[in-house]
């Protein structure tokens, strides 16, 4: 918008005062935002994989019935939630004192933030199930067998090359926390990473772990819309 102003209009711009002045550039594009705004526009980031409002709405609407009618009988301690997120502890600087002169270059991993991925899982009625916590490291290696040990109980330690879900780490949660917090019929609720839905899963849960908990998979590239509280439960 301030482009076009600056082709189209020059000489309406001035009134912003002497146009070589940064002051005079940060005034005309306030302006446009407070402009944009009061008719219903916002600035936005473009998105690839961006889906209208309208079409989650009805992902989220479709979703629920289905949800409601194959599982309408399970009680809601019964429905599970399992969702990871990013835990950032260690936020990498913005700036590095050097000396005059001198380069400002900073060693590589001090241009990482430091992070684990925590998976929450929360019942329908509002009970918690322990976390897990993945942790950066070598499965196997001293992190595995030397820290993990010396964490504070009351959650489940995994260790994985990224902090990342993976399918052995899904497993471990499976074995670890899941088996024992299946009280009945029960419904896993999970977005659609290959790691939750896999057929490695289903044998896990249906084999060795003999459970009676069924995968409940959400509509693709729509998780942060559709995994709410509106058609289960809380989360």
């Amino acid at each position: 918008m301030a482009t076009w102003l600056l082709t189209n209009k020059h000489e309406w711009t001035t009134m912003f005062g002497d146009e070589e002045s940064d002051e005079s550039h940060k005034r005309l594009l306030e302006w446009c935002r407070r402009f944009a705004y009061r008719h219903g526009f916002s600035y936005r980031a473009p998105v690839r994989a961006k889906r209208l409002q309208s079409d989650l709405e009805e992902t989220r609407q479709s979703f629920a019935t289905l949800f409601w009618t194959e599982h309408s009988g399970v009680s809601l301690g019964d429905i599970i939630n399992a969702y990871e997120t990013p835990v950032y502890y260690e936020m990498p600087p913005t700036k590095t004192l050097s000396k005059r002169g001198n380069s400002a270059r900073v060693k590589e991993a001090q241009k990482h933030s430091a992070r684990v991925s925590v998976l929450l899982s929360i019942r329908a009625d509002g009970g918690k199930l322990p976390l897990l916590i993945i942790m950066k490291g070598t499965p196997g290696g001293t992190i595995d067998y030397n820290e993990l040990p010396t964490y504070p109980p009351g959650a489940v330690y995994a260790v994985q090359e990224h902090a990342y879900m993976d399918h052995d780490v899904w497993a471990i949660y499976l074995r670890e926390i899941l088996k024992f917090e299946v009280q009945g019929p029960t419904v896993l609720v999970v977005d659609n990473l290959h790691a939750h839905v896999s057929d490695r899963v289903k044998t896990i849960m249906e084999v060795e772990l003999n459970c009676s908990a069924t995968l409940a998979q959400l509509p693709a590239n729509s998780t942060s819309f559709v995994s709410g509280c509106g058609y289960y439960g809380p989360i």
